[in-house]
């Protein structure tokens, strides 16, 4: 039976925080699940875990309880994040078995895996395989996250578009702009409002502090292509946005709003 325990140490944080990830993204992730820093974790309690086996760690998971989200949605809800397995359903199993426990004991009755706080910059290893295998223990796709990607110099709108947004422009109602870097944090608050605004189309989200926003933000601010994330005001009113990310040679749209 795979030996699961709780992270407790530093060196048992470097080993959680090493397993899936490149080196590049450690600093990252750890500052992500940093409870002290991060201020999602005012109102949410974490329990990470490692599987380790002849001393080598071949699994993790998190659970995650997140008051806020609790009270807003009038739910009992455990997520669990920064699940990684090798190929190997007694270790996966273990992991899901003793995060459950210890949501049980709390009183929470539902199971949801959750990325809301970590940044995906490229797809994890063993992303593939926990996917099958919780499929396989009964779990649905709850949301789904689309990834588009596509030839910058072959992008092309409707002429209808184009010729409204020309207008618009033309009459100086319509106005793009680049983020300020020295109002960084000032943009990054108007952002927050955009996506919060366009997502009530799609569904309710927990309200978030404008601090926890920022905070996503500030390691991966270094990365940003400024002079390619943008606001678009329509009449002086900020009513859409885009944040883009370098990742080698490529460009990341890594989130929009509208």
């Amino acid at each position: 039976m795979p030996r699961v325990r709780r992270v407790e140490t530093r060196q048992d944080w470097d080993r959680f925080i090493d397993f899936p990830h490149p080196p590049a993204h450690r600093a990252v992730v750890a500052r992500m699940l940093d409870v002290n820093k991060n201020p999602f974790f005012r109102h949410a309690d974490l329990y990470p875990l490692l599987v380790e086996r002849e001393g080598r760690v071949v699994g993790r998971i998190a659970g995650v309880v997140d008051e806020d989200h609790n009270r807003f949605f009038d739910e009992k809800t455990l997520f669990f994040s920064e699940f990684a397995s090798i190929d190997d359903p007694a270790i996966a199993r273990a992991l899901l078995d003793e995060v459950s426990r210890w949501g049980r004991a709390r009183g929470l009755r539902v199971l949801r895996s959750s990325n809301e706080n970590t940044f995906a910059l490229e797809v994890p290893p063993f992303a593939a395989y926990c996917a099958k295998f919780l499929e396989g223990r009964g779990f649905r796709r709850a949301q789904e996250l689309s990834i588009y990607e596509g030839d910058l110099g072959r992008a092309h709108f409707s002429d209808k578009i184009l010729t409204q947004a020309e207008r618009l422009r033309q009459r100086g109602s319509l106005v793009l702009r680049c983020f300020d870097p020295k109002r960084f944090d000032l943009e990054m608050e108007t952002a927050q409002g955009i996506f919060y605004s366009g997502h009530k189309k799609i569904g309710p989200l927990v309200p978030r502090a404008p601090e926890e926003f920022r905070f996503l933000f500030e390691d991966l601010r270094r990365s940003l292509a400024m002079n390619l994330c943008f606001i678009l005001e329509l009449r002086g009113k900020p009513v859409g946005f885009s944040v883009a990310l370098k990742s080698g040679k490529r460009l990341r749209i890594l989130m929009f709003g509208i």
